[in-house]
């Protein structure tokens, strides 16, 4: 699916969540105004949301396994320019 960007964006200056399939990761909070998102701290690397979709949240609701690799890492984007999307995760309808 193509889109196009009608508005410039600037990632903010910070260190993203990522994490390997297989990893562990500790789990928090649901999100109540975006659901299917949990915040989420990987072992290597800091904190953030995280689509639920690719967790597999332990019986104590607390630790997780990545069913697979994750990076939150934003891009910039420039008012006009097209972009392709590959995947969406938990669209706010």
């Amino acid at each position: 699916m193509q889109v196009k960007v009608i508005e410039e964006y600037r990632t903010p200056d910070h260190d993203p969540i990522t994490f390997a399939a297989g990893e562990a990761v500790d789990v928090g909070h649901r999100d109540d105004e975006y659901p299917g998102w949990i915040w989420a701290k990987a072992k290597s690397s800091n904190h953030g949301w995280v689509p639920e979709s690719i967790l597999k949240i332990d019986s104590l609701g607390s630790q997780a396994i990545a069913l697979e690799a994750y990076s939150a890492k934003e891009l910039n984007t420039y008012s006009g320019e097209w972009l392709t999307v590959h995947r969406v995760l938990n669209q706010k309808t």
